[in-house]
This record gives structure tokens, sequence and C-alpha cells, in this order.
């Protein structure tokens, strides 16, 4: 697997994850969705976690997830990375694949497939 394809599936899933959040939200007592955006209700105001949740919305989290598909989309295969900008979204994949360093498919010792 390389680095481009680990990326990928942690995509995937915090795409999944976050989808599903948007269709659980309006069932919840603590969160709901308020013109399209979570919000946090009065009986949970003081609830750091949920403050937490409510600023890693669901809507941000997808945002984020098709900005890093685009920024995967840019990177070239192995064999062409001989430029700086090559080099240097190498090192942006590098840096944030480590997010995910918790991931079973993380590789411990940073050589990726490709």
């Amino acid at each position: 697997m390389g680095i481009a394809e680990f990326i990928g599936a942690r995509l995937d899933e915090d795409e999944n994850y976050a989808r599903a959040a948007l269709a659980e939200a309006s069932t919840g007592k603590a969160i709901r969705v308020v013109d399209g955006k979570l919000a946090i209700m009065p009986s949970a105001a003081s609830d750091m976690l949920t403050f937490h949740i409510v600023r890693h919305d669901p809507h941000r989290v997808l945002a984020e997830v098709r900005t890093w598909r685009a920024i995967l989309a840019a990177q070239p295969p192995a064999e062409e990375v001989r430029n700086g900008f090559g080099l240097a979204l190498g090192y942006i994949l590098q840096t944030k694949a480590r997010e995910y360093s918790d991931h079973p498919d993380w590789r411990h010792d940073g050589c990726w497939d490709g």
C-alpha cells in the first residue's frame, strides 16, 4: 500500500463517519442540525466533549476530505518525483499520514509502496 492509498482509505473512513453523524444528528438530544450545521442544545452547554464534537462538524470534515482528495490527485507517480513540487508534496503526505499513526495499516518503518 502506498502513502496515497493509505491516506485515501483514512479519508474514506472519515467521510463515512461524518455522513453517519449527519444522518444521526437529528435524533440526538445534545446536538441538533440547525440551518444545516450542528448546534449545541442549551442542556449540554457546559459539556466540553459536545463543544469538541460540534467543532468537528461533519460538514467541515467532508470539506477537509474533499481538500485532501484534491491534494492526493496532484501526486505524481513515485518515479516522476524529481522536482521541488513532488518532494514537497511527498513531505506533506508523510506529515498528513502521521495523523493516522494509530491505524493498523500505518507503516511504522515509513516505507510506503509507490
